[in-house]
């Protein structure tokens, strides 16, 4: 199994930053909504985490936009549960 550490220094970062913005996008499309489905929002235990860190889910979406806002490329973020 290949590893970016085997990479030379010289396309390291190029390699990195590109590879990973092939990965977020084939994995955004693969995770949509369907034409025709419902997005209420989060709910259940989700939208409780959300509430309870955040305070509300508007609160939540405006630290996560100036969170994608500031990072280098296409602007991706993450929301992830540990």
């Amino acid at each position: 199994q290949k590893s970016i550490s085997t990479l030379p220094d010289s396309i390291k970062t190029a390699v990195r930053n590109n590879g990973g913005g092939h990965y977020n996008h084939s994995m955004f499309w693969t995770i949509m909504a369907g034409v025709g489905s419902s997005n209420s929002g989060p709910s259940g235990d989700l939208k409780s985490s959300i509430d309870s860190t955040f305070g509300s889910l508007e609160a939540m979406q405006k630290e996560f936009n100036a969170a994608a806002a500031s990072r280098f490329g296409s602007g991706w973020a993450w929301v992830c549960v540990d």
